[in-house]
């Protein structure tokens, strides 16, 4: 049961990560919360406002919207970064006058809200607030923004080698040189570095170990959150040619411009296709093409999987964990450095077929023909399946938010912070 304690809230924080699995993530955690009778407290970036302004309107409790880092990242991080530091580097985290001022806005707000604690979906500004103030923060992440902090390089995006390149001890090095100086002046005299502050808050990971961007992590707590964004509807396989066997593709479309040719590969004689096409553009193809169908709403995804021969995508954590545990191989095209990531992971451990930057029709259709006519792909992803790595995979998902957030609000009813790590606090 959870313990009240009068006004305290739960501030739950987003700031980057334009993705539906995001919005979806956010608005179930604050009505879950709701449900146990816990005031919660929205915080968010211009960008994630701007873009999500009509659906987060949906969620009856307190808003704010909070200054954003100066780079604007969006959905697509460059291919070319070599950590997650870097990611930092790009949001602003070595504008050592901007990070003051982000911070201090951060601290304001914590300052009117006074939360208990703090859900994290990728907020690393709102991370390095709550440590600050030794407030109790969870992150919950599909991966890439909750790097293991015992790495060298904090996040590092490993080549084949696994070595640690010289680009990525720099971006490292340039963000802590940068904090530490920031940090100072508001009131911690400590050697602060990325692997401290990633290391503090509890980790709630939103994905499987398959599909972990940087690897299976032994100790932490795997617990897939499976929904679809608002009244997903049901979707069903159109016919393919009568008296062949039917392969049944599921593909999720972001981009227009790749379009043409994945549909064009895929649309063969035997294939009956469902295509979640979100910014669906009726001049390339009719929605009801034979043997395709084309959604531009949520679509029930998990009768689609129990029965696909393929999942076809852009490297999405929720897709391909869905994917590894229906058993179906995959073939992603990555967007972005993330998806480029959990793509690559897919195809290590023999689950699919990771395209490279750069790719064209000729190597698409090389890897339509692997995946369509080798039996091993298939016998793979059923040997794998929902094969756990000996990590704890299938617990609740808010079983775990809420045994957090109750933990963290009998410590304030005691009276009581964990972690807290500034002496003082003379800018706020």
């Amino acid at each position: 049961m959870i313990v009240d304690v009068g006004n305290a809230d739960v501030l739950l924080a987003w700031e980057r990560g334009l993705n539906l699995g995001h919005l979806v993530r956010v608005q179930a955690t604050v009505w879950r919360l709701q449900a146990q009778r816990l005031r919660v407290t929205l915080a968010v970036s211009p960008a994630i406002a701007a873009r999500y302004g009509a659906e987060l309107k949906t969620l009856s409790c307190e808003q704010f919207v909070v200054r954003e880092p100066r780079h604007s990242m969006g959905w697509c991080a460059p291919m070319q970064l070599s950590s997650f530091a870097g990611v930092l580097a790009a949001q602003g985290w070595t504008d050592g006058p901007w990070l003051t001022g982000a911070l201090a806005a951060w601290q304001r707000l914590f300052s009117v809200v006074k939360p208990a604690c703090v859900v994290l979906d990728y907020a690393p500004l709102a991370c390095l607030t709550a440590w600050l103030s030794g407030v109790p923060a969870l992150h919950v992440s599909s991966g890439f923004d909750a790097p293991p902090p015992d790495h060298t390089g904090i996040g590092r995006f490993r080549s084949s080698t696994g070595e640690v390149s010289a680009a990525e001890m720099a971006e490292t090095t340039s963000v802590n040189t940068i904090l530490h100086q920031v940090l100072r002046s508001f009131g911690t005299r400590r050697n602060i570095r990325l692997r401290d502050l990633f290391s503090y808050p509890r980790l709630l990971l939103d994905c499987i170990p398959q599909t972990d961007p940087y690897g299976c992590r032994v100790g932490e707590v795997y617990a897939p959150f499976f929904s679809e964004p608002g009244k997903p509807h049901a979707a069903h396989w159109p016919e393919s040619v009568a008296g062949q066997e039917v392969y049944r593709i599921f593909v999720y479309i972001r981009e227009n411009a790749i379009a043409p040719s994945l549909l064009t590969c895929l649309l063969q004689a035997s294939n009956s296709v469902v295509c979640f096409w979100p910014d669906h553009d009726s001049s390339m193809y009719d929605r009801h093409t034979q043997g395709l169908v084309i959604h531009t709403e949520p679509v029930e995804l998990h009768p689609l999987f129990e029965t696909a021969s393929l999942i076809v995508g852009y490297g999405s954590v929720g897709i391909s964990t869905r994917a590894v545990l229906a058993n179906v191989p995959q073939l992603i095209f990555p967007t972005d450095l993330e998806k480029q990531m959990v793509g690559r992971r897919i195809q290590k451990q023999g689950l699919g077929i990771c395209l490279e930057p750069g790719w064209d029709a000729s190597a698409l259709q090389q890897a339509y023909e692997r995946l369509r006519f080798d039996e091993g792909w298939s016998r793979r992803s059923a040997a794998i399946g929902a094969h756990t790595l000996g990590q704890r995979v299938g617990v609740d998902y808010f079983g775990e938010v809420l045994s957090f957030v109750e933990s963290a609000l009998m410590q304030a009813q005691a009276g009581t912070r964990s972690g807290a790590v500034v002496e003082s606090n003379k800018n706020v």
